[in-house]
């Protein structure tokens, strides 16, 4: 089982910059790769609107499971225990004060794309075709709202993470 994780660098980002996340992968995920993706590279691929579901979908091409996590965010034990499963991916609720909403979806029920496991390479294809559609610029939060519309319509086996099942694991 192939594993990689990746984060979208901000352009500017100073109070925690990635290498805090990358020592921490390191620590308990020594020979697993960590790529940082710039904005200039997303603006550079043309896949400046979503950039997270974009490169996702290229890193499933060599990897069974690819976990993108936040630039500021920091590991603080192995997460072996939320890899495990049948699913086609794990995600998180809102780990933010800000709610956000789609359809029917209740703002408590939200999901982020903070820190995603995605462990099917027809979820990462989904999500993006999802985000490629002209309905696009309706949707004020493009990526994580077909996120959530994949998830909680969608065919798919997704494991749904709360705030809680991430304490002592991920420093946020």
């Amino acid at each position: 089982m192939k594993l990689c994780f990746f984060t979208i660098k901000k352009e500017g980002t100073v109070t925690y910059p990635t290498d805090r996340l990358e020592n921490s992968i390191k620590k308990y995920y020594l020979d697993t790769p960590f790529f940082v993706c710039t904005e200039k590279e997303i603006k550079e691929s043309g896949s400046f609107l979503f950039p997270i579901s974009s490169y996702s979908y290229i890193l499933t091409k060599d990897f069974d499971i690819v976990i993108k996590i936040k630039h500021n965010f920091e590991l603080l034990n192995k997460i072996d225990d939320l890899i495990e499963g049948d699913y086609s991916a794990v995600v998180t609720k809102n780990l933010s004060s800000i709610q956000k909403g789609v359809w029917n979806i209740n703002p408590m029920a939200y999901l982020t794309s903070d820190f995603i496991i995605i462990k099917s390479k027809d979820f990462s294809q989904q999500w993006l075709d999802m985000c490629c559609m002209d309905n696009s610029k309706k949707y004020i939060n493009n990526e994580e709202d077909k996120l959530n519309i994949l998830t909680y319509y969608g065919d798919m086996t997704v494991r749904i993470l709360d705030k809680k099942d991430l304490e002592g694991k991920i420093k946020i």
